[in-house]
């Protein structure tokens, strides 16, 4: 099958749909964008993982793993600090993954679980994790997918739903609040080929147990004009609640929490230009984004910006290993 026509920092079509900018986990990843941070000045990671895969007969297969890390960071308190405050974040976290696979001609189906179990602690250096003033955020998150996929002519229709659940039980200095959040999701998503035209189409309805019903699509078209060469236009929609860290959990980093904020909803073009050149497999795309109620951060609070435009060309080449020429 056609590879997607969309670039990473899009959508990720098969087998389950995205919104246009990748969704939170339990806390958030992006890196505000504003105000003093705080800087990490050391980071110990230490980490350990398996897992097993097995093919029961011709049509049925699963797999089940495992990971767990904890990190320690000490960070410059910025010109928020103060003698003695919170200046280190130590976090301990698992995640298992189970799921199995059916597979019979045109048709496949695919049942995914997960669950994920971070501690997050923060404290100052000089009086030690287990002080009066150390917080703690403990966060659960269990996902559930179920997802189908069946061959369509030179493509494929996909479908299915999905289900998460957040969980934050958040520990200050002289009260502990826990908080809990579900999410149900609808998806549909097609591709198909058609002569050296490519065609793709999605949509999702989502049921936030906050934020209530909210539907976003996506659609995109490629022509390979030349052989190896492929020009690629997109549109699509999106929808990002802010995490329960964001919303109700302790101070990290002298940023506070903010139980006002309101869901990111956002518009995105992309224009593409890809192909492989040689051994060069390159792209090149120029995108704009349109986002209302972007989260960020300012005088060390999560806020929402009302409206925000992020516009940009970017670029990627990738020689795989082995075909380096020699004189």
């Amino acid at each position: 099958m056609t590879a997607p026509l969309t670039s990473g920092l899009a959508i990720r079509w098969l087998p389950l749909l995205a919104p246009i900018r990748p969704p939170k986990g339990l806390t958030s990843s992006r890196i505000p964008l504003t105000a003093a941070t705080a800087i990490a000045t050391a980071t110990a990671i230490k980490c350990c993982g398996g897992g097993v895969q097995h093919q029961f007969d011709d049509n049925f297969s699963g797999f089940f793993r495992g990971y767990g890390y904890s990190a320690n960071a000490d960070y410059d308190q910025g010109n928020w600090g103060y003698a003695g405050g919170n200046d280190e974040d130590q976090s301990y976290t698992q995640s298992w993954d189970t799921g199995l696979h059916y597979h019979s001609g045109i048709y496949s189906s695919q049942l995914i679980a997960n669950y994920q179990h971070i501690k997050d602690y923060n404290y100052s250096s000089d009086a030690g994790r287990y002080a009066a003033g150390t917080t703690l955020d403990d966060m659960e998150q269990r996902y559930i997918q179920w997802g189908n996929n069946v061959v369509v002519g030179h493509g494929a229709v996909s479908g299915g739903v999905d289900w998460k659940q957040e969980k934050l039980k958040s520990s200050g200095t002289t009260s502990t609040d826990v908080y809990k959040r579900d999410t149900t999701g609808l998806y549909l998503t097609g591709q198909q080929q058609i002569d050296s035209v490519t065609l793709e189409a999605s949509g999702r309805e989502d049921h936030d147990e906050q934020f209530g019903w909210h539907g976003t699509w996506q659609t995109a078209a490629g022509w390979e004009f030349i052989d190896g060469y492929r020009t690629t236009l997109s549109y699509g929609t999106g929808f990002l609640a802010p995490s329960l860290g964001q919303q109700y959990g302790a101070e990290r980093f002298g940023i506070a929490s903010n139980p006002n904020l309101k869901p990111e909803e956002s518009k995105q073009w992309e224009a593409g230009l890809e192909g492989l050149t040689g051994p060069v497999d390159w792209r090149l795309s120029a995108y704009r984004y349109e986002i209302q109620n972007l989260i960020d951060y300012d005088n060390n609070a999560y806020y929402n910006v009302k409206s925000a435009t992020i516009k940009g060309l970017s670029g990627r080449g990738n020689k795989p290993p082995g075909r380096w020429s020699t004189i």
